[in-house]
């Protein structure tokens, strides 16, 4: 498992950084110099400047890093195949569904179940995004 964590962290990082740097990026620089101008050192505009106003970025990154953590199947798939590895260690529910629906358990004839499955995890990512984009909107981003 530690395996596959590691490679989906890797293909993803790329992606993260290149919302973060948009995010670093959209902050204007006047902020920072009228900061400067006040007296603020560089731990107290890091504190009270740019994380606040990267919280957009964070927000999306939450979202999306968790959207794909409940969908990570190419990885285990093409690391381990459909059985999600020796004695199903690094089975996700997304190996779970293909392989009740698809794959070796009564030889796919487990779509019903594995359907449920389905409804089941998007019913999961559709609330904690829900939740996630309520916990943000308490945030004040126009400060």
């Amino acid at each position: 498992m530690f395996s596959v964590i590691f490679v989906d962290s890797w293909a993803s990082i790329g992606f993260s950084m290149l919302i973060f740097l948009a995010g670093l990026q959209a902050i204007e620089p006047e902020v920072f110099e009228a900061a400067r101008i006040d007296g603020a050192n560089s731990f107290i505009m890091l504190v009270r400047i740019t994380l606040p106003m990267m919280l957009p970025a964070v927000m999306v990154m939450s979202i999306l890093t968790f959207i794909s953590s409940f969908e990570t199947f190419e990885y285990v798939f093409a690391m381990q195949g459909a059985s999600g590895g020796p004695y199903y260690s690094t089975d996700v529910l997304a190996t779970f569904f293909y392989r009740l629906a698809f794959g070796t358990v009564d030889g796919g004839q487990a779509i019903g179940v594995g359907s449920a499955i389905s409804v089941v995890l998007f019913f999961i990512i559709a609330l904690a995004t829900a939740t996630i984009l309520i916990f943000f909107k308490k945030k004040d981003f126009d400060r």
